[in-house]
């Protein structure tokens, strides 16, 4: 946090806080709640609105963290909607977190949007270029168009399985797919199983995938 006001009354053992803003991630977040004076103890609900960072940002929020030392360790839970992470879109995503007070993030949280559902483990997350994540999406008629420039109807259907560790701009991810249907180049193909990886050396992106791909033709 890069600046904290709180306001409220004072008792003997707890400020009792009607109106806080906390700065993060040069963002302004409204707080509310409990902070014990004799324990020193947090719990605060806290609400997001037009939150930015980087290419992440957040139409609206929530979240209810709490504290057994002041911001040493945090734990929390948070509901979140309409995300934006560079050219994807996400409607809602909920789940839990706990911050270490040697600054390493880790929790669990569900991904709900137009024609996915995911569930994504946070092993670790340290800061935008160290973090190792890993989880399953299931995609129901999801449009591929939207990250690949391809023509004609190119959609899919099934399981994805996935693990992406990032150290110091290098990162790499795993991709499992398991008998994914759909369409691609407006040709219907039955079942596609493979593995995909792909490496990230200080934007150089490389890759390689292989896998079995059913009853597809090419119709040109």
């Amino acid at each position: 946090f890069n600046k904290i006001f709180l306001k409220g009354p004072l008792n003997t053992n707890a400020l009792i806080i009607d109106h806080g803003e906390l700065s993060f991630m040069n963002n302004n977040i409204k707080a509310e709640g409990t902070i014990n004076l004799k324990e020193y103890t947090i719990n605060l609900n806290m609400i997001f609105n037009q939150f930015k960072y980087d290419k992440y940002s957040i139409s609206s929020g929530s979240a209810h963290i709490k504290s057994p030392f002041l911001f040493e360790n945090i734990e929390g839970h948070f509901d979140l909607f309409d995300i934006q992470i560079d050219s994807l879109n996400i409607d809602s995503i909920n789940g839990n977190i706990i911050y270490s007070n040697n600054e390493l993030l880790t929790g669990s949280m569900n991904l709900l949007s137009n024609r996915l559902k995911g569930l994504i483990e946070v092993q670790s997350f340290k800061n935008l270029n160290n973090y190792n994540i890993s989880g399953n999406i299931n995609f129901h008629q999801y449009d591929i168009t939207r990250f690949m420039k391809i023509e004609g109807t190119n959609n899919l259907n099934g399981n994805i399985h996935f693990n992406y560790n990032m150290n110091n701009n290098s990162g790499q991810l795993d991709i499992i797919s398991e008998d994914l249907n759909g369409y691609f180049l407006s040709s219907p193909f039955d079942k596609f199983t493979g593995k995909t990886t792909i490496v990230v050396n200080d934007n150089h992106i490389s890759g390689q995938s292989h896998g079995e791909l059913n009853d597809w033709t090419y119709a040109n």
